[in-house]
């Protein structure tokens, strides 16, 4: 990618150091860079980079659970996500030594957030909120009122770092460059509203934006898929500075006030295989470009073409930019449809074409079907205040759409409403005309027609479903045909499985990956 090397020249820089390897990268370090705060099997915990040690702030309780954090600038607090009972985001404030917690937003219709940064002053929470509407907005949230001020909306975009000036002036974050819906840009935003300018002129993509202590540089990264080098460059302008080399697929989660900017790191990979249910030891590869990038593969219908997902550009963290692969298993020719969608979370091959779940670029999520010959993309079910990631779904033998929504099967009328049934599930497969659901570990196969249940089986620890020929059930470590029992399959598989025609191939993901938290000192 053409880049403007004139402008670039390398600075000194102390190398990264590894500091900790068992810490999800959702949290900030504290300003005197002593502790980190991070997510611990569901908690909210605090960890003494020094010993190693970790203290809980929270204690989870059914499906609740923490996610982003930031402590304040004096370390008297800190800011989160929590994720709550009614399966929604709201943002909580707790005491840095423990205590009880204070809600400081809470609305169903903002099913996301994700709080940033406290001002100097600790009176206000830099905040991002992502709206049902698929709106996102950055806000600052006053600590003691919970009071909103909303600074800049943004349709159907999802900033992926954002931070404030410590004087107050100025917030900066990325977003899509105008014009593109692939590349990012850094932009600084003033607090007052009344100006915004682009800080990343150049082409590529550049992301994860910080401001120094000092508050007169930010820092920010950019590069390939899986390696982000970190630039620097003055808040109010000027050519860029290269700052680190080949970082990984880092998140910078902050900078301390001794100039030591701390950021998460996942390595490992995935990409899809073919496992033979009789055997699940034996794997072959299924993936031919872009390896270690790819997920959740499908079979065609007539077993000659594989459709997956693989991961493109340096967004590593958050939704990640996919493409669909379409590869020729004869040939291993292999072609990009890119269909125009801002999130693609999951195929399934059915009448018609390739069904995909995730949103699109006007606000809308659902269901789209992809015409793998003509490159054609279809809604079939598509609303406006749909979740990012779509609905699983199925288009049955006789072209009826079935889905997967708030944890109910809904299915597509004649007249084209989308009508609830009385069933639950949590995966969903169909062959001929036939339905399979998965509930509470028991496979219920119903007519496709009536919904009358024709056969019950037990699928212990499944969260997956594949019927091509037979009917399969998958964990993360177990290959169930049903009827009958379990076998060893193969570790860490996720995501969704695909049975080839016949029921010889079973298409899987497979993935290993480890998050770890490095230092980098850097010119104060």
């Amino acid at each position: 990618m053409w880049k403007w090397i004139v402008w670039l020249s390398l600075v000194a820089a102390e190398g990264p150091e590894k500091i900790a390897t068992d810490v999800l990268s959702l949290g900030a370090p504290t300003h005197d860079g002593k502790f980190l705060t991070h997510v611990r099997k569901g908690d909210l915990a605090v960890r003494d980079l020094s010993s190693g040690r970790d203290r809980l702030l929270t204690q989870i309780t059914g499906s609740e659970f923490a996610y982003f954090s930031v402590p304040s600038r004096r370390a008297t607090h800190v800011a989160y996500a929590w994720f709550n009972e009614q399966q929604f985001y709201e943002l909580r404030i707790v005491p840095f030594s423990g205590g009880p917690h204070r809600v400081l937003f809470r609305n169903p219709e903002a099913g996301f957030v994700q709080p940033c940064a406290f001002t100097a002053d600790d009176r206000k929470v830099l905040t991002l909120l992502f709206r049902r509407d698929n709106t996102s907005q950055i806000v600052l949230i006053d600590v003691a009122s919970g009071a909103i001020e909303t600074l800049r909306s943004l349709n159907w975009v999802y900033p992926k770092r954002m931070d404030v000036s410590p004087d107050g002036r100025w917030i900066v974050y990325d977003s899509f460059r105008p014009n593109s819906k692939t590349e990012r840009a850094v932009y600084v935003l003033s607090t007052d509203g009344s100006s915004e300018r682009v800080l990343t002129p150049e082409p590529g993509s550049w992301l994860f934006p910080l401001i120094s202590p000092d508050g007169k540089s930010v820092f920010y990264t950019g590069g390939d898929a899986d390696s982000l080098d970190l630039w620097r460059r003055p808040l109010e302008g000027g050519p860029p500075t290269r700052v680190a080399s080949s970082l990984g697929r880092a998140l910078p989660l902050g900078i301390t006030e001794a100039g030591l900017l701390l950021f998460g790191r996942r390595n490992g990979a995935s990409d899809v295989f073919a496992v033979d249910p009789a055997a699940p030891s034996r794997l072959s590869p299924l993936s031919g470009s872009f390896r270690g990038m790819n997920r959740g593969a499908v079979y065609s219908p007539d077993g000659r073409s594989l459709a997956y997902l693989s991961r493109r550009g340096a967004e590593n963290y958050g939704q990640e930019s996919r493409t669909v692969l379409l590869r020729d298993l004869a040939t291993g020719a292999e072609r990009d449809l890119a269909p125009r969608l801002a999130c693609l979370d999951r195929l399934h091959w059915g009448p018609g074409g390739l069904l995909i779940s995730g949103s699109d670029g006007r606000g809308r999520a659902g269901v789209f079907r992809l015409d793998t010959a003509n490159g054609r993309l279809t809604a079939l079910h598509a609303e406006p205040a749909g979740p990012f990631r779509g609905y699983p779904a199925v288009v049955t033998a006789s072209g009826s759409l079935f889905l997967i929504k708030q944890g109910k099967l809904w299915r597509k009328s004649p007249e084209g409403e989308l009508e609830p049934t009385a069933l639950s599930a949590i995966a969903l497969a169909t062959e001929s005309e036939q339905l399979a659901l998965l509930e509470n570990d028991v496979v219920t196969v119903l007519n496709e027609k009536t919904l009358a249940v024709t056969a019950q089986h037990s699928c212990p620890a499944c969260t997956e479903l594949a019927w091509a020929g037979a009917l399969v059930g998958a964990g993360p470590k177990t290959l169930v045909k049903l009827p009958g029992g379990a076998v060893a399959g193969p570790a860490s598989r996720e995501g969704p499985i695909s049975l080839s025609p016949g029921g010889k191939q079973l298409a899987v993901t497979l993935s290993q990956g480890s998050e770890e938290i490095w230092a980098l000192r850097v010119r104060p």
